[in-house]
């Protein structure tokens, strides 16, 4: 699977950016499912998986970085805050795991604590964050998804140009 087909398919009928995030955090966990369910060994898909899951993360939160948490900050400021420097925590992770070139035990510890560590993340984000959103600022949940979605296809068009160049 690419960026290119992955940011298109994450849009919501919904229209609301609490429905997007939320798809977008399934799609993240399907990959680290996707990464368990491959087998191991020499030939393994599990690297590129991996990889795979760093750039689902990473685009994760370019959108949240840029859009999403500049929105909501001045109603939400100390979750803002705390939920930035898990995903600074998360980007270091993930630099380890891109980084790293010990064997496949140690890119799965890595991936594993990644893991960890995403769904720690997701499941705060959407208990508090994104319920509050829906209970308390519904026109701002709205109006985020088109910025949201915006922001995805100026992300595309980068990955696509880049990929052009390679």
């Amino acid at each position: 699977m690419d960026i290119q087909s992955v940011l298109e398919d994450l849009t919501s009928e919904d229209r609301r950016a609490t429905a997007l995030l939320r798809r977008e955090h399934e799609v993240i966990l399907a990959a680290f499912r996707q990464y368990h369910d491959a087998a191991g060994g020499p030939r393994s898909p599990r690297e590129a998986i991996a990889q795979e899951i760093g750039s689902l993360l990473e685009m994760h939160d370019r959108v949240e970085r840029t859009v999403v948490y500049p929105a909501l900050a001045p109603y939400h400021g100390p979750l803002i805050r705390a939920f930035m420097a898990e995903h600074d925590e998360l980007a270091a992770c993930i630099e380890r795991i891109r980084t790293a070139r010990d064997g496949p035990e140690r890119l799965f510890a890595r991936v594993d604590r990644l893991e960890q560590m995403a769904r720690v993340h997701i499941a705060q984000e959407e208990s508090s964050l994104l319920a509050a959103v829906e209970r308390e600022q519904p026109g701002l949940n709205a109006a985020l998804y088109g910025s949201i979605v915006r922001e995805k296809e100026r992300l595309a068009g980068t990955v696509t140009e880049l990929e052009s160049r390679s």
